[in-house]
């Protein structure tokens, strides 16, 4: 029989959510391409069943299919050779969530000294096999695609390499694996390998010659410079976490230096915040935001005099990376998220799971755990006593925890006191949520690091500074009319 026929290429499957119901997503990675109805239909004819000549399809039909055919999407077949069962189109009932971090377990074998969750002590304690594995059921339910690894210290439990198979034989993707480096060995990276796993290897270094110190073990950061290079050895691309703070600040360049020399892909410097066994063990080391912004300000010469030797996101000031020499990112700059952004856009699509199986979000795990704003639930527990939620409820209809998520602007500009009259709310659309609820109680409440940034003329200085070291380097925030003056003095 004669006609023209397609098919979805072999890595791809067809899903939809809840108020997202059409999307393709590449099965290697997990990633969705969320599709317009009208596009949907198209994608559907590419079953292997359908002539895409025949009158009943439309012209902008074939126009999307010949799209398609050029993304590597759908290729041509012969009439009748059809989908997979798992390429075939699958509907969740609740809202989409493209990644989960998950905290497999409360313990650890190191003792930070700002550690959020007491994992020393084991205050989390972890779950039993057998709920962790009920966990992963769950998110296979859910159509959740991407699960980072996280602690405590994530080797610190014995059963992950189980965990680990349980979630790739249901489709789940190791998007990332967080770890203190001291336990991470050859064969779980062999692991990894054999079921086609390259998670992001991210890894704590709090300074070079200050490491030790800040984990609170001897030898701490040589653990974690054999992994760095391991990760990297293997292909891995590996991300390192500086906390700053008073002691370890001045070591932010050779720390650089030094990384680069190991193979990490980049790295990312934020202070240490005020807030678990850091309250007690860091009197008199935190870092204000203007002594945190003034030594992230002058190190950015000595970086590109260094060369620009890996990317670097210096928190609540700027990105830069060698892939791009003349572009910097104003990381407290949100300017260009529409007139009535989501002020927690970051969070929307990615929650966490607890080592004791409590369903969050973010950096907002700690707080709200504290506070009665939300009420949070575990997806599941061992203490029958405790009342638990299936993941599937919290994530349908209209849910307590979703609905602090969907908090927009509009909504900070009428019941934000401190931000309904400042005129840089349409540039910082009012900074992280996490931290003003930990400073304001209030989810409404101002961020006083994005305040500081912007009131305090940290934005103008930076692009002056930048203006000056690298005069050619464009931002997204050159084009903002708040920030003219700035742009011609530079």
């Amino acid at each position: 029989m004669d006609g023209r026929f397609f098919k979805l290429s072999d890595n791809y499957a067809l899903r939809g959510w809840d108020r997202l119901p059409y999307a393709y997503v590449d099965t290697k990675t997990n990633m969705p391409t969320f599709l317009h109805k009208d596009h949907a239909s198209s994608l559907l004819l590419c079953d292997g069943e359908h002539d895409i000549d025949s009158i009943l399809v439309s012209d902008a039909q074939r126009k999307d299919i010949e799209e398609l055919v050029k993304r590597g999407v759908v290729v041509p077949c012969q009439e009748g050779e059809g989908l997979t069962e798992e390429q075939r189109y699958k509907f969740f009932p609740n809202r989409f969530v493209l990644n989960i971090q998950w905290s497999v377990t409360g313990r650890c074998n190191f003792a930070c000294k700002h550690c959020m969750m007491s994992a020393p002590e084991g205050v989390l304690g972890e779950l039993s096999h057998e709920s962790a594995l009920n966990i992963i059921e769950q998110l296979a339910e859910c159509g959740v695609g991407r699960v980072a690894l996280t602690g405590g210290e994530l080797f610190a439990r014995k059963d992950v390499p189980e965990l680990t198979r349980a979630l790739v034989a249901e489709g789940i993707v190791i998007s990332q694996i967080y770890t203190n480096g001291s336990l991470l060995s050859e064969s779980y990276l062999d692991l990894l390998a054999e079921l086609g796993q390259t998670p992001e290897v991210v890894i704590s270094f709090d300074g070079v010659g200050h490491h030790d110190w800040l984990r609170g073990i001897p030898g701490a950061e040589a653990m974690a410079n054999r992994a760095i290079a391991l990760a990297h050895e293997r292909g891995l691309v590996t991300r390192v976490q500086m906390v700053a703070h008073c002691n370890n600040i001045s070591s932010l360049r050779e720390t650089v230096l030094h990384l680069a020399d190991l193979g990490c892909t980049a790295l990312r410097v934020g202070a240490v915040n005020e807030l678990g066994d850091w309250v007690e063990n860091g009197k008199g080391l935190t870092l204000t935001d203007e002594e945190f912004l003034e030594a992230e300000l002058a190190y950015i010469p000595q970086y590109y005099e260094d060369g620009m030797p890996l990317p670097i996101t210096l928190a609540g000031l700027v990105s830069l990376s060698p892939a791009k020499p003349d572009r910097y990112v104003v990381n407290p700059y949100k300017g260009g998220q529409g007139c009535d952004a989501c002020l927690l856009s970051c969070a929307r699509n990615s929650f966490s799971i607890s080592a004791d199986g409590v369903l969050s979000v973010c950096e907002l795990s700690r707080p709200l755990r504290d506070s009665s704003l939300v009420e949070l639930h575990s997806i599941v527990s061992d203490d029958p006593s405790v009342h638990t939620v299936p993941l599937r409820e919290s994530l349908s209809g209209d849910s307590e925890l979703l609905g602090a998520l969907y908090l927009k602007e509009s909504d900070l500009a009428a019941g934000g006191q401190d931000c309904a009259a400042c005129k840089y709310l349409s540039a910082c659309k009012g900074g992280c949520r996490a931290q003003a609820f930990q400073s304001s109680g209030s989810m409404l409440g101002p961020d006083p690091s994005a305040c500081t940034f912007f009131k305090k003329g940290w934005a103008e200085r930076l692009i002056q500074v930048m203006h000056e070291v690298r005069p050619e380097a464009t931002s997204d925030i050159l084009e903002d009319p708040l920030f003219v003056s700035a742009r011609i003095s530079g």
